[in-house]
C-alpha cells in the first residue's frame, strides 16, 4: 500500500498463556510498526494471572473511535475526546488517582463499566476525603450510565461517596443490591446521599425489585410477568362471561351475588395461574459467565425441562392462549344472538335476521377485540415453542420484545379507563 499516508486503528487482543510461553513486550510490538513513520502508535501489554491470560492494546493516536474497552492500570493516558463508552478491567486494584486519570482522559464519556474484585489499597478515610475534597474530587460532567456490578464494595463506595465523586447529570446505575445496601448503610449514610439522589428513579426501583432478594433472583421476573399477563386474559374472559350471563338472565340477574362470585373467581384464578406455572422457578438456575473479550461478567438464566415437562409446558401455553379467546368469542356470540331473539318476540313485524345483523354491527367490537388480543399475544406464544436457548446476546431482544408487545392491551386499558376517566 504505497499510497497509504494515514492508518487509523484500534486493536485489542487476548492470548492464553501456558507454562513456558513468553509475553511480547511493548517494545516488541512497537517494532512491528516501523513501516508507519507518519503514525503515532501506542501499545501496552497486561498479564492477568488469575485467568492466565494476556491482553494487548494497540492503537493509533489521536484516537478517533467512540469506545475504548478493557482499560487496566497500565493505561498510558492521553486525551480521547471522541470516546463515549469506556470499560475498565484489572486484577490489580484501581486507586482513586486512576479514576481521576480516566476522567481527564475521557472528558466526554457517557457510559462507564467496571469489573474489578480486588479491594483498594489506598483507601482514604472520610476525614481525609473531606480535607482534600477540592483537590481530589472527580467530576463526571457527561456520564449518563454507570455499570459497577462485578466489583468489590470499595468501588461502589468510590463512586457514591460525595467527597470522592460528583455527577453532573442523573444517571442509570447498574449495581448489585446487597453491595449497594452495605455501602450506603441501608440508604441511611449521609456521605452517599447526594450521589444516590442522582440515580434514576426507574432503575432504582428496578434494582429494588430485581436484586433485593436472592430467592426472587432465582425465581426471576419472567415467572411473575407470565402470571399477571395470563391473569389479565382470564379476567377479560370472565367479564365477557358475566356480560353474556346478564343478557341471558335479564331481570333475574343478581348483582349482589355476582360480586361475591367475582371475588371468589379472582382468588381462584390467581391460585390457578401460580400453580400451573410452578414448574418454571423449580427448574430455573443462574449461571455466572465471564465475557473475556469485553472483560465483563454476565449472569444467565437457564431453564431446562425434561421431555415430559416440555410437553406439559407446551400444552399449558396453548391452553392459556386459546381458552380465554374461545370464551370471549362464545360470550360475544351469546350476547349478539340472545338479544335479537328477545327483540323478535316483542317486535314481531321485524325479521330475526335483520335484528341479528343490526346487533352484530352494534357489538362487532366484541369479536374484533379478542382477535386483536390474539395478534398481540402471538409473539409470546411463538417464542415459548421455538426458543430453547439464546445462543448470542444479539438475540436477547426477542424475549422482552414479545412480552412488551403482549403488555400493550393492559397498558391500553389503563390509558382508556384510568387516564381518560372523568373525575367526579
Amino acid at each position: 500500500m504505497p499510497r497509504l499516508n494515514q492508518f487509523t486503528f484500534f486493536i485489542q487482543s487476548f492470548n492464553y498463556i501456558s507454562n513456558g510461553m513468553s509475553i511480547p513486550s511493548t517494545e516488541d510490538i512497537q517494532k512491528t510498526f516501523i513501516d508507519f513513520p507518519n503514525n503515532n502508535i501506542i501499545s501496552y501489554v497486561d498479564f492477568f494471572p488469575n485467568f492466565e491470560r494476556s491482553q494487548c492494546h494497540i492503537y493509533s493516536y489521536p484516537f478517533l473511535m467512540r469506545y475504548y474497552t478493557g482499560i487496566s492500570n497500565s493505561f498510558p493516558g492521553g486525551l480521547f475526546e471522541h470516546v463515549r463508552a469506556v470499560s475498565l478491567y484489572d486484577e490489580r486494584p484501581f486507586e482513586h488517582e486512576f479514576f481521576l486519570r480516566i476522567q481527564k482522559s475521557f472528558p466526554f464519556m457517557k457510559e462507564l463499566s467496571l469489573v474489578n474484585r480486588t479491594a483498594q489499597n489506598r483507601k482514604q478515610s472520610n476525614q481525609s476525603n473531606s480535607h482534600n475534597q477540592n483537590s481530589s474530587l472527580i467530576k463526571y460532567t457527561s456520564l449518563c450510565k454507570l455499570s459497577i456490578v462485578g466489583v468489590h464494595d470499595d468501588y461502589v463506595e468510590e463512586f457514591l461517596l460525595d467527597a470522592k465523586t460528583y455527577f453532573q447529570n442523573n444517571l442509570i446505575l447498574l449495581v448489585n443490591y446487597e453491595c449497594l445496601e452495605r455501602v450506603t448503610h441501608d440508604f441511611s449514610r449521609d456521605a452517599t446521599r447526594t450521589n444516590c439522589g442522582k440515580i434514576s428513579l426507574f432503575n432504582g426501583l428496578f434494582t429494588l425489585i430485581t436484586f433485593k432478594s436472592k430467592i426472587l433472583r432465582e425465581v426471576g421476573c419472567d415467572y411473575f410477568l407470565r402470571i399477571f399477563i395470563h391473569m389479565d386474559q382470564w379476567l377479560n374472559a370472565y367479564v365477557a362471561c358475566e356480560r353474556a350471563i346478564t343478557v341471558v338472565k335479564g331481570a333475574r340477574f343478581s348483582k349482589k351475588k355476582s360480586k361475591k362470585v367475582t371475588k371468589f373467581i379472582i382468588i381462584l384464578l390467581l391460585i390457578f395461574n401460580i400453580f400451573i406455572f410452578i414448574h418454571e422457578p423449580l427448574y430455573r438456575q443462574l449461571i455466572d459467565e465471564t465475557d473475556e473479550d469485553k472483560n465483563e461478567k454476565r449472569i444467565w438464566c437457564v431453564v431446562s425441562y425434561s421431555s415430559n415437562l416440555q410437553i406439559y409446558n407446551s400444552v399449558i401455553n396453548t391452553f392459556q392462549f386459546f381458552t380465554p379467546l374461545i370464551i370471549n368469542f362464545i360470550s360475544a356470540f351469546i350476547l349478539i344472538a340472545q338479544k335479537p331473539r328477545r327483540q323478535s318476540i316483542t317486535q314481531r313485524k321485524r325479521n330475526f335476521k335483520d335484528i341479528l345483523k343490526e346487533n352484530y354491527r352494534e357489538h362487532k367490537h366484541l369479536f374484533i377485540a379478542p382477535a386483536i388480543l390474539v395478534i398481540l399475544a402471538l409473539p409470546r406464544l411463538i417464542i415459548s415453542f421455538i426458543s430453547k436457548c439464546i445462543q448470542s446476546s444479539d438475540d436477547s431482544w426477542l424475549f422482552p420484545t414479545a412480552y412488551f408487545i403482549s403488555l400493550i392491551p393492559s397498558n391500553a386499558y389503563f390509558y382508556c379507563i384510568c387516564i381518560t376517566i372523568e373525575i367526579l
